[in-house]
């Protein structure tokens, strides 16, 4: 079945885009959509997977798109009147009431509706930088140890466009397998996402390799007009802190500044990614996780950290 290529101008973000869920969730994605009249107001697509609703694999936010006439300010606080009704209806037309969990877009700041619908939230971490300024501008902010890393690694490594998608795959392998960990998502998939977004022009994947060739570390940006996400990212250690992994972020950024408004780091809730991705000075922000669902599962992950630190996860 050939892949829809349809955007939709009711998405906050490349991850809300049809094109983007026929790629990760074929078959499996619907959206719920609230009209005044014949205008959309509002969207939520979701995709429904063996009885429950969550984000498929590489996508970091679904919904809830809004249009800006109920986001904006009244007195008294009126548009979130508007709002909590637009979050109940857009929720009335889910599949299942039970066994949902989302990670909504950061635009998306209102979300106290879901608590009284029951569902839990909690926060999500990233770090975005604005491209409206100069690529010298921008990376002025870059703290001292990024800008020293960034120096180091192109001493001795070249960042490249690539199309060598198993090399990357192989790269990524290598992380999970560093950390004693099975790489969580299928190669094949892996291979589809990274080829199918590059071929809609959507994604760019690149590898810092040494003078003999050798990949030592490789990323993949995916991209709309509004804002450029890495995506993934994968590195052999053996070489030792080669920095590549910085010489990575400095391309994807100047390749962010030419296709989009900001450029997103994904996020982590690991502390030393976190203060990785803080160091290069971008804005914090917050997408909320809203979950539903039955007694168990919700006791399972409670304890699913708690058990991580047991086992010397790191956080």
């Amino acid at each position: 079945m050939m892949e829809d290529t349809r955007t939709t101008p009711y998405a906050n973000s490349v991850f809300e885009q049809p094109w983007w869920l026929d790629i990760v969730a074929p078959g499996k994605w619907g959206e719920a959509v609230v009209k005044d009249g014949e205008e959309v107001v509002a969207r939520l697509p979701y995709v429904f997977d063996r009885g429950r609703i969550s984000s498929p694999r590489y996508t970091q936010t679904l919904g809830i798109w809004m249009n800006e006439k109920d986001r904006r300010p009244l007195r008294g606080n009126e548009q979130f009147s508007r709002q909590k009704e637009i979050i109940r209806q857009l929720l009335d037309q889910l599949p299942v009431k039970n066994r949902i969990d989302l990670i909504l877009d950061s635009s998306q700041s209102y979300v106290l509706p879901f608590r009284w619908e029951g569902y839990t939230i909690e926060p999500t971490f990233s770090y975005r930088i604005p491209l409206g300024s100069d690529l010298n501008t921008i990376e002025s902010n870059y703290s001292k140890s990024i800008k020293r890393d960034v120096n180091r690694g192109s001493k001795s490594l070249i960042v490249e466009d690539s199309s060598e998608i198993e090399d990357f795959v192989e790269l990524q392998n290598m992380t999970y397998k560093r950390q004693n960990r099975r790489n969580p998502v299928d190669n094949s998939f892996t291979f589809h996402v990274i080829e199918r977004s590059m071929k809609l022009d959507h994604g760019k994947l690149l590898i810092a390799r040494d003078s003999d060739g050798k990949a030592h570390a490789g990323s993949f940006i995916l991209y709309d007009e509004k804002v450029c996400y890495h995506l993934m990212s994968g590195q052999d250690t053996s070489y030792g802190n080669d920095c590549a992994m910085p010489l990575l972020f400095q391309k994807e950024v100047a390749i962010a500044k030419e296709k989009s408004k900001a450029f997103d780091f994904e996020g982590s809730m690991i502390e030393g990614i976190e203060q990785t991705y803080r160091r290069y000075g971008g804005n914090n922000v917050i997408n909320w996780h809203v979950y539903k669902q039955p007694l168990l599962s919700e006791v399972a992950h409670i304890l699913k950290p708690r058990v991580k630190r047991m086992i010397g996860y790191k956080m």
